[in-house]
């Protein structure tokens, strides 16, 4: 099915699942997705408990990150499904009953959640969903090995250390969250605006410097301070080429291009191990975050009140944008569709 640009309309949860609900029957998702008698009553199970998640709000911090991940969990089982027939809820609750496929340590880093670490594993749910379309990667660049859990991790973490995903590394690349993540840490996010072209322009956060952008964007060279366009409050404009094999090409070599109605950036740093997938980073991000809430309540008495409150708005903000983000890609997924939702500000409210 060709994808299609779809109308624009305020974004936000309702918006999405206003479309979404259309897919809370089989007779919809058999006539979109163009099979019959498969998998699709699962899909329209894993649509619906996902909105239970979703769907509703919650002033509880704790009840709030748990629900995030759960949507997530349902979200992401859905989308597998709609691309892979052969998968259903049988699969993902036989992978489900081996655990998460996931692990967090934060003891190692104890007082400082940027240092915190997501882990991988080949099995479990998460192992189902790296096996699979549209998420197929190479387990053993992206996992830990085989056998490897957390008793592992936590008595041996130097050894382990360089399997894991950084929180800090995975929230710096959520470009909505540009702002909050250099309120919350004071470093710019490792994202950009790039403009196409053989020689293109830059915008980046007036937090980086030159040498950080050559760090995080390896393609990039002759970098130079564009002072005609640097006009901006927030970001510096620049000058660039882009090398790929010592040859100049086009700015849309650089990876991870990127679109969004709410951010410039379309442009994201590649992280150190091949999991280049928005979808699968907030995932991880918001496992880790389920995790503090069911097991740790001394952390959020901190991030509510404690010398951790500065998370708070910031989790907030995550939480929203996680909300719609997630049912978005579900619907797109489904639809075979680029739905354009907008602020509210766009349609004058």
């Amino acid at each position: 099915m060709k994808q299609v640009n779809r109308g624009r309309e305020p974004w936000s949860k309702e918006a999405v699942w206003r479309k979404l609900n259309a897919f809370c029957n089989v007779t919809s998702i058999q006539k979109y997705l163009n099979r019959k008698d498969k998998n699709e009553k699962d899909i329209m199970f894993a649509v619906k408990t996902a909105r239970s998640f979703l769907l509703k709000d919650n002033d509880d911090l704790a009840t709030t990150l748990i629900e995030n991940y759960y949507g997530c969990f349902w979200i992401i089982s859905a989308i597998v499904m709609m691309k892979n027939e052969t998968i259903t809820l049988k699969e993902i609750s036989n992978a489900s009953s081996g655990g998460h496929g996931l692990t967090l340590d934060y003891k190692n880093a104890a007082d400082e959640p940027l240092k915190w670490t997501i882990f991988i594993q080949q099995n479990g749910f998460m192992g189902l969903i790296l096996k699979n379309t549209p998420f197929k990667h190479d387990l053993d660049k992206v996992c830990l090995p085989s056998g490897i859990g957390k008793k592992q991790i936590e008595s041996d973490y130097n050894k382990y250390k360089g399997f894991g995903f950084g929180i800090d590394d995975l929230i710096s690349r959520i470009p909505e969250l540009e702002w909050h993540y250099e309120l919350l840490t004071g470093k710019p996010c490792p994202i950009a605006c790039v403009h196409p072209g053989s020689l293109g322009l830059m915008h980046a956060s007036k937090l980086a410097s030159i040498d950080y952008l050559k760090e995080v964007f390896p393609h990039i060279r002759n970098v130079q301070i564009d002072e005609k366009h640097s006009d901006r409050q927030s970001y510096n404009s620049y000058k660039i080429e882009i090398c790929v094999d010592d040859k100049i090409a086009d700015a849309q070599q650089i990876p991870i291009f990127y679109s969004s109605l709410l951010t410039e950036a379309n442009t994201i740093a590649k992280l150190d191990k091949p999991l280049d997938d928005y979808l699968l980073w907030n995932v991880l991000i918001c496992y880790a975050w389920s995790i503090i809430a069911r097991y740790t309540p001394h952390y959020l008495q901190r991030i509510e009140s404690g010398d951790l409150s500065d998370w708070k708005p910031f989790l907030d903000e995550y939480s929203w944008f996680t909300k719609i983000l997630m049912s978005t890609a579900c619907l797109n997924n489904l639809t075979a569709s680029e739905w354009r939702f907008s602020p509210p500000a766009l349609f004058g409210g």
